[in-house]
């Protein structure tokens, strides 16, 4: 175990809103557990719904079957039979409710001082208050996370008095950058604090960087996907560029709307080459990473491509991406501009050797974000929570 590790912390459960999935932060969750596991520390996972892909560690799923829960049960339907179906499905949700709490509540009052429990979104602390489970003094240590930057709280109506309802009882709770965690900090009782993301070591070696740029992405709105194609396909069409060609990894729900965006680009060098489970080897032949997010923590993508030496062309949008990115190791372009965004690709597009360069600075970038230093990083922060647990508990009558 690394020598920063407190002993009192044996195990660490990350409960999640769904894991394993191709999130950022369920990469975040996989990447910190195949860390820990590796140092000694015991690593479970509690999913609200089960995963998209197979369990890598210990699991416990909530809700087998979340679909039920969505389903409407009386829209659309007509006649005393269908009602009454619709009756007892409802029923049937209120006892699978019931039974689902009361499973989470029993599972979180099993663990004691020897774990630290880390909500990964806000929405699995609610389903954890909402079971009717209380944390005790002798019970686990408590961390909150938020894995986007601090303004992204508003995009949704709901998610900022969540937090602030639900995060108070923390004994810690991470941002991803100290601008984050102090603009957090104004609303949050609980002590706030930064912690990067984590980034594996690649097995694979970059190989002779080809006229490639590429996107690991989910295509979701807010990734402005869109954009991305339109000045990928301007850059692309001056004189002397002609070679390169734009490959987009990742799906989701704005497939179709990027689908349509490509064909109106009218270029035939953007493939949309669907999810990867091979982001480094993706990134192995790859020169440029393209970003072109409205909203952004500390982007998993920026990271895995700095350890294969691909610097990063992204919109100046949060200061995680700040922080990545830089002055030296990417190019940052002012939000939203796609006329800068298309002038700054083509003049990388013009030089591989400024392309390798930045991509060299990247790379030793990137060693801050190194199991290691990440782990020590929680490994002082979870042994100041227990100290305070300490001295509170010392200071406390009886």
């Amino acid at each position: 175990m690394i020598r920063e590790w407190p002993s009192a912390c044996r195990r660490v459960v990350f409960v999640a809103p769904r894991v394993p999935e191709a999130s950022g932060g369920a990469v975040v969750v996989h990447n910190l557990s195949v860390a820990l596991t590796g140092q000694g520390v015991q690593v479970e996972h509690i999913s609200l719904v089960p995963g998209a892909w197979p369990e890598q560690f210990p699991t416990h799923v909530v809700d087998d079957h979340p679909d039920m829960q969505r389903r409407p049960s009386f829209r659309g339907t007509r006649g005393l039979r269908n009602r009454s179906r619709g009756l007892v499905e409802v029923v049937l949700k209120r006892i699978a409710r019931v039974r689902n709490h009361a499973a989470l509540r029993q599972l979180l009052e099993g663990y004691g001082s020897d774990t630290v429990l880390v909500f990964t979104h806000v929405s699995a602390k609610i389903a954890a208050d909402r079971s009717g489970w209380q944390r005790g003094p002798h019970g686990p240590l408590i961390v909150g996370q938020h894995h986007s930057q601090f303004e992204s709280i508003d995009l949704e109506s709901w998610l900022r008095g969540a937090i602030i309802d639900h995060f108070q009882d923390l004994d810690l709770f991470m941002a991803l950058t100290e601008d984050d965690a102090e603009r957090f900090q104004e609303i949050l009782r609980p002590s706030c604090i930064a912690m990067s993301n984590l980034v594996q070591p690649s097995a694979i070696s970059p190989r002779d960087k080809q006229s490639i740029a590429v996107a690991i992405s989910r295509l979701s709105h807010e990734k402005a996907l869109d954009v991305m194609v339109r000045c990928f396909a301007a850059a692309s069409a001056r004189p002397g560029l002609e070679d390169w060609r734009l490959e987009i990894h990742g799906d989701g729900a704005e497939r179709d709307v990027l689908t349509d965006a490509v064909r109106e680009s009218g270029s035939q060098r953007i493939r949309l080459a669907g999810h990867t489970d091979d982001v480094h080897q993706v990134l192995a032949d790859a020169s440029v990473l393209l970003m072109t997010s409205t909203m952004e923590g500390l982007p998993m993508s920026i990271l895995e491509a700095a350890v294969m030496g691909v610097p990063t062309i992204a919109f100046d949008c949060s200061p995680g991406v700040r922080a990545l990115v830089g002055d030296d190791s990417g190019f940052l372009v002012p939000p939203g501009d796609e006329a800068a965004y298309t002038e700054v690709l083509a003049a990388a597009l013009r030089s591989p050797a400024e392309l390798a360069r930045r991509g060299a600075a990247a790379r030793v970038r990137a060693e801050s974000y190194s199991p290691d230093n990440v782990l020590r990083a929680w490994g002082h922060a979870l042994a100041a929570c227990y100290s305070v647990r300490a001295r509170s508990t010392r200071q406390s009558p009886g």
